[in-house]
């Protein structure tokens, strides 16, 4: 087998779901022509996972490889950044540029790589302060009834206190919601889509609206165990604010407590309607 077709093969072996030359499998082909080969290696499509394979048609030939190299040093930045750009399509932006300085376009492709570079810095921006602003939407109802539930617990005032029990219980159930509901935040904050262009206001109120539906949790969590409708067990403890507290925090961090419970209820009524 002469130089010629060795060369041909080393590229055109690089197939979805063939392995490379260094053993690694390739999941998705960007560009291909007669010297070179961008493709992927991770399954993600992340920008890291992108190799290339150059093989001059005339032996000796290094303008493909120098054209390469001339941009290696944007494509090694992108690659650090990498964990930043979660979109697909900035691998194939990438080795499109790639492609360009291979070709003969160095200069051309080092603009291109250094635009997908600031554009991905801003969109991991607008993303970060999106997830901060959503927490601090939760964070401001937390804190307001955190603070309201302190001053009536350390302060008793006696027209609450004496005279409305129930409320203030509530209350105190709604503030344990609102906490457990900001710690739920934190914890999935990860999987938080946020949309580029969409601005600041609307998840400062999706936070809001977060801890919104933890304190509804915690007002049906409370009627729920002082109806002896589930928990009623807690009623009869020594002190029963505790266990509230205990309940309402639950409701408010788990997205599942109050559907299962409504789910127990619609199954105990099916139950003694067939009695």
């Amino acid at each position: 087998m002469n130089r010629e077709e060795l060369r041909l093969e080393k590229l055109n072996n690089i197939l979805i779901g063939n392995k490379d030359a260094s053993g690694r499998i390739v999941y998705d082909v960007y560009a291909r022509s007669e010297e070179f080969v961008i493709y992927s290696v991770q399954d993600s499509g992340m920008i890291e996972g992108i190799a290339v394979i150059i093989e001059e048609k005339k032996e000796g030939d290094l303008v493909p490889t120098n054209n390469f190299q001339s941009v290696k040093g944007e494509f090694d930045k992108l690659k650090a950044v990498s964990f930043k750009a979660t979109n697909k399509s900035y691998s194939a932006r990438v080795a499109h540029a790639l492609s360009v300085a291979i070709f003969g376009e160095p200069d051309k492709a080092k603009k291109i790589l250094e635009d997908i570079h600031a554009n991905i810095e801003d969109v991991y921006k607008e993303l970060v302060i999106g997830k901060l602003i959503y927490i601090f939407g939760a964070f401001l109802i937390a804190v307001f009834f955190s603070s309201v539930s302190i001053f009536l617990y350390v302060c008793q005032p006696e027209f609450i206190i004496q005279e409305r029990p129930n409320f203030y219980n509530l209350f105190l159930v709604c503030s344990m919601a609102t906490l457990g509901g900001l710690i739920s935040v934190s914890r999935s904050i990860t999987k938080i889509n946020v949309d580029k262009g969409l601005g600041k206001w609307p998840y400062f109120v999706y936070g809001i609206e977060r801890n919104v539906f933890s304190i509804l949790g915690g007002v049906f969590i409370f009627l729920l165990i002082k109806a002896n409708l589930l928990f009623g067990f807690i009623n009869s403890l020594d002190n029963p604010l505790y266990g509230l507290l205990t309940f309402g925090f639950l409701a408010g961090f788990s997205e599942t407590l109050i559907p299962n419970a409504l789910k127990n209820l619609e199954n105990k009524a099916n139950n003694e309607a067939s009695k």
